[in-house]
């Protein structure tokens, strides 16, 4: 092998790692951002249909938590947010029974995300992380944020046909001035 050969060899292999890098890194930001937004969308169908409360009492995304645990903590959020709007019982009702179902039907996809999360996380601290699986488990973090929101946006939409316009604006007020 001659000079020129070997430094093409050498240069294609340096840039073959670099577009290995590149892409662990792309997917890696990727997922993060992923995170995030399955992150934003938890707290938005919390904020919207289950009130305007904190977190979980210091547990913050951290443990194991039950659907009991979801379901209540959604019930108390719901009357929270039901009394500051000053919803008659009818609404009142009506609207827990969509919050109630909407936790139920999110709840399993938290324990998919978090599955797929340590996956990621065993890849990229792998010492050679496998971009396909890395890519597999994207598309899997993205068919999960489709669900979860298509189930959120399906709940947001009969809860708002429950509440007034004054209701809705309200809320809106309140979600707006950053508290969600």
């Amino acid at each position: 092998m001659n000079q020129t050969q070997t430094e093409n060899t050498s240069q294609g292999d340096r840039l073959s790692r670099r577009r290995s890098r590149l892409h662990i890194v792309v997917v890696s930001a990727g997922l993060i951002g992923l995170g995030a937004v399955l992150g934003v969308l938890g707290a938005a169908s919390a904020s919207a249909l289950a009130g305007f409360g904190g977190h979980w009492g210091g547990r913050h995304g951290t443990g194991p938590v039950t659907l009991e645990q979801v379901r209540e903590r959604a019930g108390d959020r719901l009357e929270w947010m039901l009394g500051a709007l000053d919803a008659s019982a009818e609404q009142s009702t009506r609207i827990k029974a969509i919050g109630l179902e909407l936790a139920t039907d999110l709840y399993p996809l938290r324990q998919q995300h978090r599955d797929n999360k340590r996956r990621i996380m065993a890849q990229l601290t792998a010492p050679n992380p496998d971009p396909a699986a890395l890519d597999d488990l994207r598309r899997q973090e993205l068919e999960l944020a489709d669900v979860a929101s298509t189930r959120v946006l399906a709940a947001l939409l009969k809860g708002s046909d429950i509440l007034t316009q004054a209701q809705r604006d309200k809320l809106a007020r309140h979600l707006h001035h950053g508290r969600h």
